[in-house]
C-alpha cells in the first residue's frame, strides 16, 4: 500500500481494487435472461422479490449494456431496490461485464402481476384442477401444518 497524505487508509486500501480493469464482455439479451432466472432459482426464500423478476424480466434500453425493469408498483420498486446490490453484483459475475446497469421503473400502465399465493392456496388450487389429487393426498395421509 502507498501512503497518500491526507487520504484515510481505508480509501488507500481500498484504491488498487478501484484501479483493476473492469470486465467489459459483450453479452446478449439471452444470457442476461439466463443469469436473470438463476437468480430466482438460487433466491426461492425471497418470494415477493422472485415473484416480481419472474414477471418483469428487464428489456435492453439505451444500448447493450444498459436494461430497464418495469415493475407494477412502488412497493415492488422498493423491494427491488433492496436487493440491487446482490442482484448487480450477481449478474455482472454472471454476464462478466462490470458496466452492466438496471434501471428499476413503475409502469404507467396496469400491469397484471401474478398473485403470491401460501402454501395452502396453492394446495387448493392444485385440487380445483386435478381431483385426483385430494384422494393422493388422503392416500399418503399428507396436510400441510
Amino acid at each position: 500500500m502507498v501512503n497518500v497524505p491526507n487520504v484515510p487508509a481505508a480509501q488507500q486500501q481500498a484504491a488498487p481494487a478501484a484501479s483493476e480493469p473492469q470486465r467489459t464482455q459483450p453479452f446478449t439479451a439471452e444470457q442476461l435472461a439466463a443469469a436473470w432466472q438463476d437468480y430466482i432459482d438460487q433466491h426461492p426464500q425471497e418470494r415477493a422479490l422472485c415473484t416480481t423478476m419472474a414477471y418483469a424480466v428487464p428489456q435492453q434500453g439505451s444500448n447493450q449494456e444498459h436494461y430497464v425493469m418495469m415493475v407494477g408498483s412502488p412497493a415492488e420498486k422498493k423491494q427491488v431496490e433492496e436487493h440491487k446490490t446482490a442482484l448487480m453484483a450477481f449478474l455482472s459475475d454472471a454476464v462478466k461485464n462490470d458496466r452492466f446497469s438496471l434501471d428499476i421503473q413503475v409502469s404507467d400502465k396496469p400491469i397484471d402481476t401474478p398473485k403470491i399465493l401460501s402454501p395452502r392456496e396453492v394446495v387448493e388450487k392444485i385440487k380445483q384442477r386435478n381431483p385426483n389429487f385430494t384422494q393422493f393426498l388422503k392416500d399418503f395421509d399428507l396436510g400441510l401444518a
